[in-house]
C-alpha cells in the first residue's frame, strides 16, 4: 500500500505534459521492479526490462527479460509482448498487454533438496503511463500470469498462477 501511496503522490507532484511520442516508428525502453525487504526468504529484488517498437500508431511489439532473486529462490523470464496505448487528451495513457514468456526458478529450501523447474508463461496486464516530459513515462500496471508448470514462489511452495503490481519508467524516442 505504501508503493501505491507514493506513487500517486509523485505522479501528483510532477509535472503535468500531454503524451505525444507514441507514433509509429516510436522505440521504447522500460525498466519495471521493486524491492522487498521483508518477505519470508530474505530481501528480495525483482527487474524486468522490456524493450519495444511502434509499428503502428499506439500499438507496440517488443521483448522483454526478467529476474527476481532472494536468499531461496531465483527465477529467469524471456519473451516477447504486445501492447496497445489508449491514447487521450491528457498525460495519462492507459494501456492493455499480452505476453509469451519461457520463465525458469530455482528454489533451494534448507534441509531439501534443490528443486528446478521451467514453462512456457502466458500472461495479460493493464496499466497506466504518466507522461512527466514528452519522452518520459511513470508506469504502472497489474499484471495476470499463468504458466504450465509451477515457477512462481509462493510462501513454502510454488505455483502456477502469479498476480503483481509494479511500477517502472519507460523512455521513448524516434
Amino acid at each position: 500500500m505504501r508503493k501505491f501511496i507514493t506513487f500517486i503522490a509523485v505522479t501528483a507532484l510532477a509535472g503535468s505534459v500531454f503524451a505525444a511520442n507514441i507514433d509509429q516508428d516510436t522505440k521504447e525502453i522500460g525498466i519495471v521492479g521493486g524491492v522487498d525487504f521483508d518477505t519470508a526468504f530474505g530481501t528480495e529484488v525483482d527487474l524486468a526490462l522490456k524493450g519495444g517498437y511502434f509499428w503502428i500508431d499506439y500499438l507496440e511489439f517488443g521483448g522483454l527479460i526478467g529476474i527476481s532473486d532472494n536468499d531461496v529462490v531465483s527465477t529467469y523470464e524471456l519473451g516477447a509482448f504486445a501492447e496497445y496505448n489508449f491514447v487521450l487528451e491528457a498525460p495519462v495513457i492507459p494501456y492493455i498487454g499480452v505476453a509469451l514468456s519461457y520463465g525458469s526458478t530455482e528454489m533451494q529450501l534448507k534441509n531439501t533438496p534443490k528443486k528446478d523447474a521451467s514453462a512456457a508463461i502466458g500472461s495479460f496486464n493493464i496499466g497506466i503511463k504518466y507522461f512527466i516530459t514528452e519522452d518520459v513515462a511513470l508506469d504502472s500496471d497489474i499484471i495476470f500470469r499463468i504458466a504450465s508448470s509451477e515457477v512462481f514462489p509462493e510462501d513454502n511452495t510454488s505455483s502456477d498462477i502469479d498476480v503483481q503490481w509494479r511500477i517502472g519508467l519507460r523512455f521513448f524516442w524516434d
